[in-house]
């Protein structure tokens, strides 16, 4: 599967465009799902039309028709849904960390940075100044003429606009951006927060920003054993637990634990526990 690098898969060929500070507009007429992109930038992503859902490394979000999204640098999982006119369409404005410093430093925002790690993302919901903006910037993207200082203007509007609606839930976000967590923190939580996701290893790795080998050396020095065996541990204990409820029934939870059928989920689990699901 390919890996999108973002925003330089949406430059125009030979562009001297800076994308530092990028505006583009992102159409679709097909169904895509669990799309590797890489951002090498945050974004603004304003969906039109259709409905896009993403796997972070903590967390699988679904933005709802009145939401829109900051998505800071980083890996993710993207799939994207047609609307009834069988399209997806979304703005997508890209700014670098030097934009957030630069932000930040010339309008000093009264709020006390904490160490606490943010999510990779800040969902927010659309309202009618949002909604004039979006309208601005599609007129500048059409214009096709726009300066970089009047897109900056824009970006400034959206980051103050956003830090006196949201307050310091946003600005500790923005914050975030640019004292980034350490390593061995962020591959742990990546790897826990997606343990009943029913990812690929490969995904997996991809959100930890690593090949499969060395995702899979990572882990095994991480936690001491092959991420196959240790998954597999944690989702049939969560599967056993499900079963003691009682109101599930092994066939209807096989296949969200990342089992094929019936059958190979009964011998792992009984290999596991010694006892069949129906047993328990």
């Amino acid at each position: 599967m390919s890996t999108y690098t973002l925003p330089d898969a949406l430059l125009p060929a030979d562009s001297m465009v800076d994308s530092d500070l990028f505006l583009c507009n992102y159409s679709s007429d097909y169904q895509s799902i669990n799309n590797r992109n890489r951002f090498t930038k945050n974004a603004f992503s304003f969906v039109l039309e259709g409905q896009k859902k993403i796997s972070f490394q903590e967390t699988e979000i679904v933005l709802q028709p009145d939401e829109f999204i900051c998505i800071a640098s980083g890996n993710c999982l993207m799939s994207e849904n047609l609307s009834g006119n069988q399209r997806y369409q979304s703005l997508i404005l890209f700014f670098s960390n030097d934009k957030i410093n630069d932000f930040l430093v010339k309008y000093k925002p009264n709020f006390s940075v904490i160490s606490i790690a943010t999510l990779p993302y800040f969902t927010f919901q659309q309202d009618a100044y949002l909604s004039q903006i979006v309208a601005s910037l599609r007129l500048l993207l059409a214009s096709k003429s726009h300066s970089g200082a009047l897109l900056q203007l824009k970006l400034e509007e959206i980051l103050l606009h956003l830090s006196e609606k949201y307050g310091s839930s946003f600005l500790h976000f923005l914050a975030h951006q640019v004292q980034p967590e350490t390593p061995d923190f962020s591959f742990r939580r990546t790897i826990e927060r997606n343990i009943y996701n029913n990812l690929k290893l490969e995904e997996i790795a991809f959100l930890c920003n690593m090949s499969l080998s060395t995702f899979k050396r990572k882990f095994a020095v991480v936690y001491g054993q092959t991420p196959n065996r240790w998954l597999q541990t944690k989702r049939l204990q969560r599967a056993k637990e499900l079963l003691k409820q009682g109101s599930l029934r092994p066939t209807e939870i096989f296949s969200d634990f990342g089992y094929e059928n019936l059958s190979s989920f009964t011998f792992a689990f009984k290999r596991q526990f010694g006892m069949t699901p129906r047993e328990v």
